[in-house]
Parts: structure tokens; sequence; C-alpha cells
């Protein structure tokens, strides 16, 4: 097999300025990213499972973006893999003690 000279060789073609992404810092972000009316952290949360559609308790809210929530299990603090939308999670309502 020969090799011929038109593979093109870019290790040495300037980076265009316009074309780099402009660098932010995490708290930058984070704050653009919350707007006001999500759950603060350490909120206790409850979360909609997708399988069945029932509320699940016993999460925290570990951080909030327009994106969904990072939540923590209560009973291990094992974060969960993925972050939670916001329609799936809501404010942990108090269980009612009719008997009392």
């Amino acid at each position: 097999m020969v090799m011929t000279d038109s593979a093109v060789d870019t290790s040495q073609r300037p980076v265009d300025a316009t074309m780099a992404p402009t660098p932010t810092t995490p708290s930058d972000a984070a704050a653009s990213e919350q707007p006001a009316d999500l759950l603060p952290e350490g909120a206790r949360v409850e979360v909609r499972s997708t399988l069945d559609q029932r509320w699940s308790g016993g999460f925290v809210v570990v951080s909030a973006s327009s994106a969904g929530y990072r939540l923590q299990r209560s009973s291990d603090e094992v974060l969960l893999p993925s972050i939670v939308p916001v329609q799936h999670v809501r404010r942990e309502r108090k269980r009612n003690t009719w008997w009392m």
C-alpha cells in the first residue's frame, strides 16, 4: 500500500479564537441556571416513579438546576445516578395522622 501526500496535517493550523468556548466558573453557571422557584439544597422530597407513577419519599435535594435535581437517598446517603426532572420531584408531604 502506497501512502500519498493527500493527507492534511492539522497540527500546525492556528486556532480560531471565535470558535473557542467561553470559560465560566461553576458558581457563575449554577447561579444562572437555578430559578427562584426550585427547591433548596437539603429539602426533603418525594420522587415520582416512572414505572407506576407513584410518589416515593426518602430523598434529599443535593443541588438544583433548570435541568432537574441531583438527589440523595436518605436511608444510605447514596446519590442517584442521574438528574431527576423538575416535574418528577415535589416537597415531602407530612403523613396524615387521622387517628390522633
